[in-house]
């Protein structure tokens, strides 16, 4: 038996960086992710360790909550509630 080192980290930008600041930003670039609703506003606490994303925008929780509902709608042949 001997000893070997570990493999090297996989490519990919590194945990805590720019392009990848926490574990719930990993599938943002294929609209995988789910916003965090804490980071644009008072902060987020759970910093590198948080399960949701913080490369979406500040608005992306209300948009993708419209867009479903607006789906949902039209799944029942509803119209959609108006603009606002």
């Amino acid at each position: 038996w001997r000893w070997r080192p570990p493999p090297p980290p996989p490519p990919g930008p590194a945990l805590g960086s720019a392009e990848l600041p926490t574990m719930g930003s990993v599938g943002h670039g294929a609209g995988a992710c789910k916003p965090c609703g804490f980071v644009h506003g008072k902060g987020c606490a759970n910093g590198v360790a948080c399960q949701f994303c913080h490369l979406c925008d500040a608005g992306e929780n209300k948009r993708r909550k419209k867009a479903k509902h607006a789906l949902l709608a039209a799944a029942r042949g509803a119209a959609p509630p108006p603009a606002r």
